[in-house]
């Protein structure tokens, strides 16, 4: 997506005056504000495991991080509760995953031993509780959460799981029953380009003259963007906002739009 974005400024002499913000965005139908819920699968007894990350999608060498809670929604103490997951980039005609890279793993995560998954299921594991697990009482929740760097594009394979004593049984729920995530999507090959270039209609322009700044913003590609586009000038207290437009150049799925945001005091 290209878009050109105008903004008529006039120049004023205001030593104390107020910060001023123009905020353009071209945002498509999926703006992001939060982490990307990826699945949340319940379990028959109510523990609820949720998978979600920073960025909706994964890209050769960018960092991304992923959260995994599971929440007690029975109206019964759940003893034993476990985390776990296993993590690696599958790549095509390749015997075994060669990736992702470990950036850092959240406080209460630590690594598990190769020896306990076989090579061709992941590149690593990670437990995000006691290996003896936790209780949760109703409503209460136990995350774990790690940052990665994918090495290889193609199909993921990230898997997060969770383990329970049934309350009536006594015994562990194991991963046939208790809530488990499978999520594999694709990791692009490499990050998307996104450029932009502005020139000034007069570089000198007189002490109560307007003129006109100009933004072009371009997805030099080779990816789309997830989440929309957000370009936030800063006048200096010397300038007046007085307009703004914005031309898109080619297609957009969402309702791109260009305005005056606020105002900040100056510190």
């Amino acid at each position: 997506m290209t878009s050109s974005i105008k903004k008529m400024l006039s120049s004023a002499i205001a030593a104390a005056a107020p910060l001023l913000f123009a905020v353009c965005t071209a945002t498509p139908a999926r703006a992001q504000t939060a982490p990307t819920v990826l699945r949340t699968v319940t379990s028959s007894i109510g523990l609820t495991l949720t998978l979600s990350s920073a960025n909706p999608s994964d890209a050769v060498g960018v960092n991304n991080t992923y959260t995994w809670t599971a929440i007690n929604n029975s109206p019964t103490t759940l003893q034993g509760v476990t985390l776990g997951s296993h993590w690696g980039d599958y790549c095509a005609n390749c015997a075994s995953p060669t990736g992702p890279t470990l950036i850092s793993l959240a406080p209460g995560c630590n690594t598990q031993s190769p020896a306990d998954f076989p090579e061709n299921v992941a590149h690593m594991g990670v437990w995000c509780t006691p290996i003896s697990g936790v209780p949760l009482a109703p409503g209460q929740s136990v995350s774990g959460s790690l940052t990665i760097r994918p090495g290889t594009g193609g199909p993921s394979n990230y898997f997060v799981y969770s383990l329970y004593i049934d309350p009536t049984t006594g015994s562990e729920v194991g991963l046939n029953l208790a809530p488990s995530i499978a999520y594999v999507s694709m990791v692009a090959p490499a990050a998307t380009d996104i450029q932009i270039t502005g020139a000034a209609s007069n570089g000198a322009p007189l002490v109560g003259s307007t003129f006109t700044y100009t933004y072009q913003v371009k997805d030099a590609g080779p990816w789309g963007t997830y989440g929309g586009i957000v370009l936030v000038d800063t006048l200096p207290a010397s300038l007046s906002y007085v307009s703004s437009s914005l031309t898109v150049v080619s297609p957009s799925t969402g309702q791109p739009e260009c305005h005056f945001a606020a105002r900040q005091a100056r510190r």
